[in-house]
């Protein structure tokens, strides 16, 4: 917290007693997934606060609740709104439109909800989404993994590096499910116990078999798909 800290009073924009409340609550009530602050450094966290401190006087400013701002760069985006029913959908639009631009790399969506409001008087928890593009190994010819199988193939280092071997063989089983089916799977069980970061969570996996190979991410689609029931991830692995 401290690296935030002097990282944003530095800009001299903000009051040190303020910046210090907007910090605490950030990192210790808003309730954000555990994963967020491993994912992002200091830097990182310090400009999605600023930002966030800038969204909120504009909401206040104008007597709404809706809170919202992106932030695209080359190989990753960052999202982050409000979780009001009639406004994020606008930012599912956004991480849609975002990952059309991964032309020949692989990518990961990562999604965050908070426990707590980003305001104490505020009415809806915070949704963040985060995209990171990712290379595929250089030696990979796509027209030859159309049809290919082994995880350790299709995916890209990156993917293999940040996940144990333990998610990697829940990835394989339902690479091997979809090829086998050539349709979609959807699968929920329990999350594995060292997973979990509470007890009852669950695991629900997607995967669509791409007859067109177009390379669709169906965003938008799964998500409407779980607000419609009434579900919202903490998190995704």
């Amino acid at each position: 917290m401290t690296q935030v800290f002097s990282i944003i009073i530095k800009e001299g924009v903000l009051a040190a007693g303020s910046l210090w409340q907007e910090i605490v609550y950030y990192f210790a009530e808003l309730g954000l997934h555990p994963s967020y602050f491993k994912h992002f450094t200091s830097a990182q966290i310090a400009r999605h606060l600023h930002c966030l401190i800038a969204a909120k006087k504009v909401a206040q400013a104008t007597e709404s609740d809706y809170i919202h701002f992106e932030i695209e760069d080359a190989d990753s985006a960052f999202y982050l709104t409000t979780m009001e029913p009639e406004k994020v959908a606008i930012t599912d639009a956004k991480v849609a439109e975002y990952i059309n631009t991964a032309q020949d790399c692989g990518f990961s969506v990562t999604f965050l909800k908070s426990e707590k409001p980003p305001m104490p008087e505020g009415k809806f928890p915070l949704g963040v989404f985060v995209v990171d593009k990712q290379q595929f190994d250089s030696s990979v010819k796509f027209e030859d993994m159309m049809d290919e199988t082994d995880l350790q193939l299709v995916a890209t280092p990156r993917f293999l590096q940040e996940r144990s071997v333990e998610v990697q063989k829940l990835y394989q089983t339902l690479i091997d499910e979809t090829m086998a089916t050539r349709n979609t799977v959807v699968k929920v069980f329990d999350a594995p116990t060292n997973l979990a970061q509470k007890s009852g969570a669950q695991v629900l996996q997607l995967a669509a078999f791409d007859v067109d190979r177009k390379g669709s991410a169906y965003i938008s689609e799964i998500n409407e798909c779980f607000r419609s029931h009434n579900v919202e991830p903490k998190s995704s692995m």
